[in-house]
C-alpha cells in the first residue's frame, strides 16, 4: 500500500486493452518498461548507464513481443490491429515489466468465441512458462474451468468457495456454487447430478427414471436436453434428436 504502483511487482491487463492510440506496438510496450527503470543520475558514468538502460528497455520489449508472437507488428498503431492482436500487445506490456503477479480483468470479453478459446489457452501457457502468479477475473464459467489451477467463486463481495476446478465442479460446498459453475439436476436439497452423470443406456446397478422431454437444444454433435419424471427435472446430453413430449428412460449410478 505504501509503495508507488510501479514498485509493487504487479501488472494489470485491462478488459478494453487500454493501449495508447498514438504509440506504436513497440512504443506501448517499451513505455511501460521505461517507467520502471530509473533514469541514471548525472555523473562520470552517465552516458554509459544511459546506454545500458536503453539496451535493457529494448531487450525486454523485444522479448515480450516475441512471447506473444507480435514482433512483426512492432511498428503498427493499435488502430491497425485486430482485437486479438491488441490483447496480445496488452499482455506483452504487462509481462515486459517482469511482475511477480498479473491481474487479468476479463481480458477476453471483447473477443469473439473462437478467439477467446484460443487466447485463453495462450494466456495459460504463457503464465506457466513464466512461472508467474495470475489472477484472472471472469464471469464465464467455462473459461474459469479451462484456465485455472484454483477457482474462487465470489458473491456479493465475499468468497463462497475456493478449490481446484475439478473439486469445485464435482463436490461444491453449497447449492449456490453447484448451480453457478454448471448445470445440476437436484435429487434432494443436497444431492445432485451433473449432466455427465446421466446416460440413456442401462448399466449394472444404474437407477432408471422414466421421463418426458421438456426442452432440447442442439449444441454441436449432441443435444442439451431437459426432461421430467413429473416430480424432478433432469438435465443431460443426448445424441438422439427427439420431439418435445417424447417419453423414454434415463439412467444414473447409485454412487452419484
Amino acid at each position: 500500500i505504501d509503495l508507488a504502483p510501479q514498485e509493487r511487482g504487479a501488472a494489470f491487463v485491462f478488459q478494453d486493452f487500454a493501449l495508447w492510440p498514438n504509440m506504436t506496438v513497440k512504443k506501448n510496450v517499451s513505455f511501460a518498461v521505461s517507467s520502471l527503470l530509473e533514469e541514471p543520475k548525472l555523473g562520470k558514468n552517465y552516458l554509459q548507464e544511459r546506454k545500458k538502460r536503453k539496451e535493457e528497455i529494448e531487450r525486454r520489449t523485444e522479448e515480450a513481443l516475441q512471447m506473444v508472437n507480435m514482433e512483426e507488428y512492432a511498428s503498427r498503431l493499435p488502430s491497425e490491429l485486430s482485437g486479438g492482436q491488441k490483447q496480445r500487445v496488452a499482455i506483452a506490456r504487462a509481462i515486459a515489466t517482469h511482475p511477480q503477479m498479473i491481474l487479468f480483468d476479463e481480458p477476453l470479453s471483447a473477443l469473439d468465441a473462437l478467439l477467446r478459446e484460443k487466447m485463453r489457452g495462450e494466456i495459460r501457457e504463457l503464465v506457466k512458462k513464466l512461472k508467474m502468479t495470475a489472477i484472472f477475473v471472469t464471469h464465464d464459467q467455462a473459461e474459469a474451468m479451462a484456465i485455472s489451477d484454483r477457482i474462487f467463486v465470489m458473491s456479493k463481495g465475499r468468497v463462497e468457495e475456493a478449490s481446484s476446478p475439478k473439486e469445485i465442479y464435482w463436490h461444491p460446498e453449497s447449492k449456490f456454487v453447484a448451480e453457478f459453475l454448471g448445470k445440476a439436476s437436484w435429487l434432494s436439497d443436497t444431492d445432485f447430478l451433473r449432466p455427465e452423470d446421466i446416460t440413456l443406456t442401462p448399466s449394472e446397478n444404474a437407477i432408471e427414471v422414466k421421463v418426458k422431454l421438456l426442452e432440447s437444444q442442439l449444441q454441436g454433435g449432441s443435444y442439451f436436453s431437459k426432461a421430467s419424471d413429473g416430480e424432478k427435472t433432469y438435465l443431460f446430453y443426448d445424441g438422439t434428436e427427439r420431439k418435445i413430449g417424447d417419453e423414454f428412460s434415463l439412467y444414473y449410478s447409485k454412487e452419484n
